[in-house]
């Protein structure tokens, strides 16, 4: 897959396909996010991943480390919330 992995934050790792584009992949213990503008990219890293390890798919992802994860396709964001921990603070 030729990740490589970020200075910034050990658990991402970002590649540039030359036809699928830039992807991302966000490592935490055993679960991982696939991010591109290509389905077609992201189904090709599932498919290299799943070649050696065993992977469940459980689609878009809806909750990932406590915080919810809210996409607006339609303005092009994700909103990303974390209720719990808003409500500790308080």
């Amino acid at each position: 897959m030729g990740g490589v992995r970020s200075k910034v934050d050990p658990c991402l790792y970002t590649s540039i396909h030359q036809v699928h584009g830039a992807f991302y992949i966000l490592v935490f213990v055993e679960e991982l996010i696939v991010a591109s503008k290509s389905l077609d990219g992201v189904k090709k890293i599932k498919t290299s991943v799943s070649a050696t390890f065993e992977v469940r798919d459980p689609g878009e992802v809806k909750h990932f480390i406590g915080m919810k994860v809210m996409p607006d396709w339609e303005v092009k964001v994700i909103i990303l919330s974390n209720p719990g921990h808003f409500i500790a603070l308080l």
